[in-house]
């Protein structure tokens, strides 16, 4: 059997974050007409990286005013992978 027949490579796109996904292999030699048994590799699932998107404030801009947060997060397929996000407050601008 050839060294290349025994690679294979696969780029799986973004629409398969969160599936489970195995390689089922059956041999059949070209001149045979018995085939192998399948077999199967290991399961992996599969995940991307999250991503939090259209962050807007809304409220009042006073000191001492709340200002509300609000964002889409987009889940990478992970079970709970939003329930731990960190949140930083910057100061832009210094007084005037």
């Amino acid at each position: 059997m050839a060294t290349e027949a025994k690679k294979l490579r696969w780029t799986p796109d973004s629409s398969y974050k969160g599936y489970e996904i195995r390689l089922g292999i059956t041999l059949k030699g070209s001149e045979q007409t018995v085939t192998g048994t399948e077999v199967f590799s290991n399961s992996e699932r599969l995940y991307t990286t999250p991503e939090v998107k259209n962050i807007r404030l809304t409220g009042r801009s006073f000191a001492g005013e709340t200002l509300k947060a609000e964002y889409n997060f987009v889940s990478s397929g992970i079970p709970d992978d939003g329930d731990s996000l960190r949140i930083t407050w910057m100061v832009i601008n210094g007084k005037e």
